[in-house]
């Protein structure tokens, strides 16, 4: 298994772990969960990430026919609006390095005046695969900002779930899904 950390090179840099996970009596006890590895996110230029330059939130594992790169992770990063940073998805070697980026539509991203795009610290949030790997879906996790306001306590939120055909890298489908309001005060 591979999991992803939420840190923005702040602590250590950007990374996923490697593990283990023993379920063959049926259960998740203690000690079922090694881990067996840790590798450092690199860009295209071979360099691990800046601090803040990235917010690694979504991995997903592809591997076999029609994979871009043998054994391609995708990594789904929300970058930091706040600071110019846009959010991204890429394919990633399983040695870290950053192979591609996905085409993202325009909507998403932020503009310099903030009238669109996705919101500081509420883009892509999620990744998985369908069962063939030939479809990568990921959602924003709040509106984006001309889809109108944030989730409240009385009121949802239009998200948008892409979905990529990972073959060509794009963008093939779009559903916009109404959340229900924030169930309890953070």
């Amino acid at each position: 298994y591979h999991a992803l950390s939420d840190d923005r090179s702040q602590v250590n840099a950007a990374r996923f772990y490697t593990l283990t996970i023993d379920l063959s009596d049926g259960r998740l006890d203690d000690g079922d969960v090694v881990f067996t590895g840790v590798t450092t996110l690199r860009g295209r230029d071979g360099q691990p990430f800046a601090e803040g330059s990235v917010d690694p939130e979504g991995i997903a594992l592809k591997s076999g026919p029609g994979t871009l790169f043998p054994g391609t992770l995708y990594i789904a990063s929300e970058g930091a609006t706040a600071a110019g940073i846009p959010p991204f998805v890429s394919t990633f070697a399983l040695d870290g390095r950053e192979q591609a980026a996905l085409t993202l539509p325009a909507k998403f991203l932020p503009d310099a005046g903030r009238t669109q795009g996705v919101r500081n610290n509420q883009a892509f949030e999620s990744l998985t695969l369908t069962p063939d790997g030939r479809h990568l879906f990921t959602a924003n996790e709040n509106a984006l900002v001309q889809d109108g306001p944030e989730a409240t306590l009385d009121a949802g939120s239009p998200v948008r779930i892409v979905t990529f055909d990972t073959a060509s890298g794009k963008p093939v489908a779009e559903y916009l899904y109404r959340t229900h309001p924030i169930a309890m005060a953070p």
